[in-house]
C-alpha cells in the first residue's frame, strides 16, 4: 500500500503535550540562549509521536514507539489471528494471517512515521498544523497463499471417473463414471482481498470447478448403440454390382472395446488380424484388371462384341482403416475403397486401331473329331474371339482362355497325359493352340513359349504341314506365349467352318512392317513305331466292344525354321521337337449290359 502525507496549512489548535512542556521547561536558561527551545523540541519528537501522527486509522500522538506499536497491533490482533473465512458446502477453514501469506508491516509504518517527526517539527513549532499520516504496508504471498489452498485442495479436489463397457459375451453393458471436482486456486488468490482499515474479516466461497470425465455416460451409451447396431447387421462391402458380407454373428466376436482415457475415446474396433484376413479375401475377390471390349470384324467392319468394363484395385491398408472407421461409426454397408482402372480399347475408340485390316492367319483341320472333341475346340476358340493384344504385352494362352474345366463347358474327349492317351476334360483345346501358334507364327511374332506334343498327332499334319508345326498345352503349367513387339494392338478372329470342320485365327491390325516366311522343314532320326500293345480291359464298355486310344505314329527329330524380315534385317527362329514313336492300341470292353444299351462308338484322336 503507498504511503502519503497530508498536511493542514493553519494556526495549530493542538495543545503541546504535557509531559513535552516538562521537558522543555527543565532545559537551562544558558541552554535556550545557546540552542533554543527549538532544539530541545526537536530532540524530543524523535522519542514521541507530535500531535496529528497517525498510523492507519490509529492516533498515536504523544506516544513513544513502543507505545505507539502496542496501540496499532491490538487494533490488528484479532484481524490477523482470523483474516479469512473459507466456505465450501457445509465445510470451513479459518487460517491465520501467517499461514496465508498475509503479511501487515505494523513496525515498518511506526518507523516511517517517526522518522518524519524532525521536518514535521518545524511546521508543528511555528504554529502550523501538519497531520502525519502513514499507511500501513500490507502484503500478500501468493506463494504461502497457494501452498494453504493446495492443502484446502486435498480435502476437496476428486478426480472424474470415466464411463467405460463392459463386454458380456454378445452384448456389452455401460458401467457409469462420476463427474470430479478442482478447487480452482488462482480465483480463490484473485478473490483474497488485502484488508481495509479498520481491518474486517473476509468471507471467501471457495470457487470449484466441475470436471467432466473424458469418457461421458452419453458416449458409452452412443458406443454400446454401435456395437448393437454391428451384432444385429453385420458388415458388409459393395462395389460394381458385387458384395462382401460377415454376419453379425460371425463379426462378434472380432469386436473389441478400445478405450483411451488421455483422448476420450471409447469406440468399438474390429481386430485387426481377423478382419485383414477377411479384408484379404475380399481384396482378391475385388481387385481386378480393366476389360477391353471384344470386337468382331464382318463385312470388313469392326463391330462392338462385348463392351469394356473398368477395372478395380485395392488398397490393402485403406481396406482396413475404411473397414476400422466404418465399425467404430456403426456403418453397416459401405462402399469398398478402390482405384479405378480405365480400360484401353472401347466401343468408343475401336475404329482407331485399323483393325480391318488382316495381318497374318493360321489354319488347321479337325476332321474325323468326336462330336466332344469338335465342342471344345469351338468353345475355346469363342473364348478368344474378339480378343485385344497391347503393344508390347506377352499374350498367354492360358490366362485368355481361363480355366479347362466342366464347370466352364469343356466336355470329357482323348487327351495326352504323360506317357499315354486318356479320356480328359478339354480334349481338342490343344487344337486351338496349334492353330494360334500357326497364326502368331506367320505374323512374324516372337514366340516365347511353345511346347510339343509326346507324339505327332494326325490332325495337325493333315493339311500338309510337315511334324513340328504343333503347339501342345496343359493347365497348369504347359503353356503357349507370344509377344505383341510392334507399337500397334493385334485383334484375333476365330473362325470354325463345322462342314470342312477347319479351324482359322486370322490377326487384324495395322501393318506390322515386316515379312515372314517358312524355309525347308527338317525331319530326320525317324523311328518306327513297333507292333500293337496289348489290348486294355476297360469295366466301362460293353463286354466285347473294343475302342482305339492310340495311333500307331513313327518318332522324328523335327525341325521349323522360320525367316522373319523387319527392316531390312533378317533373323532365323527355329521350333525344335523330339516325337516318340507311338504303338497302337486298343480298350476292350468286359461290361455286360442288355443288347438295347449298347451304344456304338466312333474313334477317337487325342489332342
Amino acid at each position: 500500500m503507498s504511503m502519503r502525507s497530508r498536511y493542514a496549512w493553519k494556526t495549530s489548535s493542538h495543545r503541546i503535550p504535557r509531559r513535552l512542556l516538562l521537558k522543555v521547561a527543565a532545559v537551562p536558561v544558558a541552554g535556550v540562549a545557546g540552542g533554543s527551545v527549538f532544539g530541545v523540541l526537536r530532540s524530543q519528537a524523535a522519542r514521541y509521536a507530535l500531535p496529528g501522527t497517525f498510523i492507519g486509522s490509529v492516533d498515536i500522538s504523544g506516544l513513544s514507539m513502543t507505545e505507539a506499536n502496542a496501540l496499532v497491533a491490538a487494533q490488528w490482533q484479532d484481524y490477523l489471528h482470523s483474516p479469512v473465512v473459507f466456505g465450501y458446502e457445509e465445510a470451513t477453514w479459518t487460517p491465520t494471517a501467517t499461514e496465508i501469506g498475509l503479511i501487515v508491516e505494523i513496525e515498518e509504518a511506526i518507523r516511517a512515521a517517526f522518522a518524519r517527526e524532525r521536518r514535521r517539527m518545524w511546521y508543528w513549532f511555528s504554529g502550523l498544523s501538519a497531520r502525519n499520516q502513514v499507511d500501513l504496508p500490507i502484503f500478500l504471498n501468493s506463494t504461502v497463499a497457494l501452498d494453504f489452498l493446495n492443502a484446502i485442495a486435498q480435502q476437496i479436489d476428486r478426480s472424474p471417473e470415466n464411463s467405460t463397457l463392459e463386454r458380456q459375451t454378445n452384448r456389452v453393458r455401460v458401467v457409469p463414471g462420476a463427474d470430479g471436482k478442482q478447487l480452482d486456486r488462482e480465483a480463490t488468490l484473485r478473490l483474497m482481498k488485502l484488508p481495509s482499515d479498520p481491518p474486517q474479516r473476509q468471507m471467501v466461497n471457495l470457487p470449484v470447478v466441475t470436471l467432466v470425465p473424458p469418457i461421458t455416460v452419453q458416449m458409452a451409451e452412443e458406443t454400446k448403440s454401435v456395437f448393437d447396431t454391428l451384432v444385429a447387421q453385420g458388415l458388409r462391402f459393395e462395389l460394381a454390382g458385387d458384395g462382401w458380407e460377415v454376419p453379425g454373428s460371425t463379426l462378434t466376436p472380432w469386436l473389441q472395446i478400445h478405450q483411451d482415457p488421455e483422448e476420450g475415446r471409447l469406440a468399438i474396433m474390429g481386430d485387426p488380424k481377423l478382419l485383414q484376413e477377411w479384408l484379404d479375401q475380399v481384396s482378391v475377390e475385388a481387385t481386378r484388371p480393366p476389360t477391353n471390349a471384344r470386337f468382331t470384324v464382318r463385312d470388313e467392319a469392326v463391330h462392338l462384341q462385348e463392351p469394356a468394363a473398368q477395372g478395380y484395385q485395392t488398397d490393402s491398408d485403406v481396406l482396413l482403416a475404411t473397414a476400422q472407421a466404418a465399425i467404430e461409426q456403426g456403418i453397416t454397408a459401405l462402399y469398398l475403397p478402390a482405384q479405378v482402372r480405365e480400360p484401353m480399347y472401347t466401343a468408343q475408340n475401336m475404329h482407331n486401331w485399323g483393325f480391318e485390316n488382316v495381318i497374318a492367319e493360321g489354319v488347321s483341320l479337325f476332321a474325323g473329331s468326336p462330336v466332344e472333341r469338335a465342342h471344345n475346340i469351338a468353345h475355346a476358340a469363342s473364348k478368344l474371339h474378339g480378343y485385344v493384344i497391347p503393344p508390347g504385352e506377352t499374350f498367354s494362352f492360358l490366362n485368355v482362355l481361363g480355366p479347362i474345366t466342366r464347370d466352364d463347358g469343356y466336355q470329357s474327349s482323348l487327351i495326352i497325359f504323360g506317357d499315354q492317351t486318356v479320356p480328359g476334360v478339354g480334349g481338342g483345346v490343344c487344337q486351338v493352340s496349334t492353330t494360334m501358334f500357326r497364326a502368331a507364327f506367320w505374323a512374324g511374332l516372337p514366340i516365347i513359349e511353345r511346347n510339343q506334343h509326346s507324339y505327332r498327332v494326325g490332325y495337325y499334319e493333315r493339311d500338309g504341314s510337315p511334324p513340328g508345326f504343333d503347339a501342345a498345352v496343359y493347365d497348369p503349367g504347359v503353356d503357349l506365349k507370344f509377344v505383341n513387339d510392334s507399337e500397334h494392338p493385334i485383334l484375333i478372329q476365330t473362325h470354325v467352318d463345322e462342314e470342312s470342320m477347319e479351324l482359322k485365327f486370322v490377326f487384324h491390325g495395322r501393318s506390322l512392317n515386316r515379312w515372314v516366311r517358312m524355309l525347308p522343314a527338317v525331319a530326320k532320326n525317324w523311328v518306327e513305331h513297333g507292333p500293337p500293345l496289348p489290348d486294355k480291359e476297360d469295366p466301362d464298355l460293353p463286354l466285347g466292344e473294343r475302342l482305339q486310344i492310340e495311333w500307331a505314329v513313327d518318332g522324328v527329330d523335327a525341325e521349323i525354321h522360320r525367316e522373319v524380315v523387319i527392316d531390312g534385317k533378317s533373323h532365323v527362329d527355329r521350333f525344335r521337337s523330339r516325337y516318340r514313336p507311338w504303338r497302337e492300341r486298343w480298350l476292350v470292353g468286359t461290361k455286360i449290359v442288355p443288347p438295347e444299351e449298347q451304344p456304338g462308338q466312333v474313334p477317337q484322336l487325342p489332342g
